[in-house]
């Protein structure tokens, strides 16, 4: 579940998946973290207008650092979910990252 802020440069996002985390089980500090391609739980893109732009190098994506990551629990202390604040980076070139 994704619930924007007054703008598009904060956004907070709730997600199942330990972002922190990556595919082999490694841990990165949430400094180390940029995240584009924001989707709906259906698949669709959020945010049509970082993913409508193109320049000679393809597809520009607008780019968000991670502020923080705060898991939930349930009543009977499962995760439920990580409720993440991100930014709009001040940096939108990759290659600056």
């Amino acid at each position: 579940m994704i619930l924007p802020s007054s703008t598009l440069d904060d956004i907070f996002l709730r997600t199942k998946e330990d972002l922190r985390k990556n595919s082999s089980g490694t841990y990165y500090p949430i400094t180390a973290i940029a995240i584009t391609n924001i989707k709906d739980p259906e698949g669709n893109d959020v945010w049509i207008n970082g993913q409508n732009l193109t320049n000679s190098l393809g597809v520009v994506k607008t780019k968000y650092e991670v502020k923080t990551i705060v898991p939930t629990f349930d009543y009977n202390h499962n995760l439920r979910h990580f409720r993440i604040f991100v930014s709009k980076s001040q940096v939108q070139r990759w290659e600056q990252w």
